[in-house]
């Protein structure tokens, strides 16, 4: 067992340290962590994508994702475009000021994402992503329990 605690350490450890390099590159650009996802999400993936995909897809929840979006779109990075077929969504779409950001700081960054990911060969892929999917799917399907069991208790 005191192995297992040693491993879970050195997990959270690693955990919080992939995490402090994105807290990082977003309190350097001057940032939100938020509003530096988002504009990675429009970047990378493109439109049309939503406030609702962002939410579901990023697991983010809705009020962070529209106070950040609404920062965003007064800054001029992003605009919201009608949907034709979605009455009440909107896609967020790049201004100019935005793709002159995405070529300066997220596209970069994507880039390191992938060298790193290419540095490990293809066996090590393949058992880094198994590994911490079924890792994640466990400690959620888990937490889930605990919520399920402990719904209806006062704090």
């Amino acid at each position: 067992m005191e192995q297992l605690n040693e491993c879970q350490r050195q997990l959270n450890r690693l955990y919080r340290d992939y995490e402090g390099i994105y807290d990082s590159y977003a309190t350097a650009i001057k940032f939100q962590k938020t509003q530096l996802w988002i504009m990675y999400a429009v970047c990378v993936f493109g439109a049309p994508l939503t406030q609702y995909d962002l939410c579901r897809e990023w697991n983010f929840a809705k009020q962070t994702i529209n106070a950040s979006v609404n920062q965003l779109v007064k800054n001029g990075y992003i605009k919201l475009e009608d949907m034709q077929d979605a009455r009440k969504r909107k896609a967020l779409t790049l201004t100019a000021r935005g793709e002159d950001f995405c070529k300066e700081f997220i596209y970069p960054l994507v880039g390191i994402e992938q060298e790193a990911f290419e540095s490990l060969d293809g066996k090590e892929r393949e058992i880094f992503l198994s590994a911490f999917q079924k890792y994640l799917h466990f400690v959620g399907t888990r937490t889930a329990e605990i919520l399920t069991d402990k719904k209806g208790v006062q704090k």
